[in-house]
């Protein structure tokens, strides 16, 4: 083989070298999305859903306790996340700690915390759907004009 050519082949290779070399890791994003969905949650339910529907409402919060299907488990969650706060807050957090080390060690199970950050998102969506749907629901029927 002429040199000319083995310069070209030894090029070649390193190229074929470096690019089968694992990249360096990184941090995940997820864990923070997983935190952020968390609070997110949280907030909607201990003050927005208690601050919608006592305004909304034309009973009141005594009438969030006669709901029935979803507006009945938000508002279910809603107290429970008041009157529980410490509780909630160390389930956030283990949830949290715990998505921050699969992904960062147990990297072939990553896409389960992505799973989860999603799902937080949906969540979080849903909260608000019900929320605000419930509380146009209730004045529209309290008017009287449907």
């Amino acid at each position: 083989m002429n040199p000319g050519t083995a310069r070209k082949l030894d090029r070649v290779l390193r190229q074929l070298a470096r690019r089968s070399r694992l990249k360096p890791r990184r941090f995940s994003t997820a864990p923070l999305i997983v935190a952020l969905g968390f609070v997110t949650g949280y907030q909607s339910l201990a003050r927005l859903v208690p601050r919608v529907w006592a305004a909304t409402f034309p009973g009141g919060l005594e009438q969030a306790e006669t709901l029935f299907g979803w507006p009945s488990l938000v508002w279910r969650l809603s107290t429970a996340c008041r009157f529980h706060f410490l509780e909630v807050v160390i389930v956030m957090g283990m949830v949290t700690t715990l998505a921050f080390v699969t992904s960062t060690w147990l990297r072939p199970l990553r896409f389960l915390v992505w799973f989860a950050a999603i799902a937080l998102i949906l969540i979080d969506a849903g909260i608000l759907v019900v929320t605000i749907r419930t509380a146009l629901a209730v004045t529209a029927d309290a008017s009287g004009l449907f």
